[in-house]
């Protein structure tokens, strides 16, 4: 789970779709994938929005991420 990969930009095929203390979903424009990032741009999940969603939630708790205010 702790294991990324860098995203080496991508800017022009990525839209962010969920922004949390610099961690964020974006979703794919051409294939609607979605992939998690975290606050170094490391790719730490693919998949669907639900998938990237949950992975981050266990994020969360294993970082002890503070909530945002």
């Amino acid at each position: 789970m702790l294991e990324g990969s860098y995203t080496f930009g991508g800017h022009h095929f990525w839209e962010d779709v969920f922004f949390y203390q610099k961690w964020r979903i974006q979703r794919n424009y051409v294939n609607k994938k979605c992939r998690l990032l975290d606050n170094w741009d490391i790719c730490r999940k693919e998949g669907t929005f639900e998938e990237c969603r949950k992975a981050f939630v266990e994020f969360i708790e294993a970082f002890e991420i503070p909530k945002q205010k």
